[in-house]
């Protein structure tokens, strides 16, 4: 289901989690050896990586993909949750906030994310935020060879209607061009696991298979 993105307009108003640890985020989660997103801490990644190209061919849309932070999330309540949204802000590595301006109208930043995941009572889930969407990535080529920071807050409810939030979470993401697109005429392409992903200096790379180069 594609993110729907609306201006956050209570950073600031409504503090998600202030005076309460409902939820806990506590790292973002690459794939285990199995290439599947659980929850648990041996999957925490340090450092996230972004390929910003679409792909090494002209009109390829190879990594054409928005980038999805897997959090690893506490539910400390007695009561299932549904984590309904996140607000994202994407920042510099100097924590200032970045100005995606070349659209009409400018997109928000902070902005809203909805999800709609479940997490069980007294346990830990997997959840899935389109951190960033392909509108913000387009205006990310200044920071190739680079990283920004996203900043990631929860809200949801609880199975008898009480509102909870979480922690305020953080992580790098380094930003490149091109360094996960595989080319399908390269005799590695056709053994390639897309599925996948490598925790080589603690960097989740899942590549992207490119047909037309």
């Amino acid at each position: 289901m594609r993110a729907v993105i609306v201006p956050s307009m209570w950073l600031g108003l409504v503090c998600a989690g202030c005076g309460a640890s409902d939820l806990f985020v506590n790292a973002n989660l690459g794939k285990n050896d199995d290439c599947e997103y659980l929850p648990d801490e041996e999957n925490a990644i340090g450092f996230a990586e972004f390929d910003g190209a679409c792909g090494a061919a002209p009109g390829s849309t190879a990594c054409a993909h928005p980038y999805l932070a897997h959090l690893l999330v506490q539910n400390e309540n007695t009561e299932d949750v549904v984590v309904e949204s996140a607000q994202v802000v994407l920042q510099s590595i100097q924590h200032q906030t970045i100005q995606f301006n070349r659209t009409d109208p400018v997109l928000p930043n902070p902005f809203l994310v909805t999800i709609g995941e479940p997490v069980p009572g007294r346990g830990k889930a997997v959840v899935f935020v389109e951190t960033i969407p392909l509108d913000y990535a387009g205006q990310l080529d200044g920071f190739v060879g680079g990283e920004v920071q996203a900043e990631l807050e929860l809200e949801g409810a609880t199975s008898d209607g009480g509102d909870v939030g979480s922690n305020r979470f953080r992580f790098s993401i380094m930003i490149c061009e091109g360094c996960r697109t595989l080319c399908g005429s390269d005799p590695a392409a056709a053994g390639s696991d897309q599925g996948c992903s490598s925790h080589n200096l603690g960097v989740e790379r899942e590549l992207c298979i490119d047909p037309e180069c």
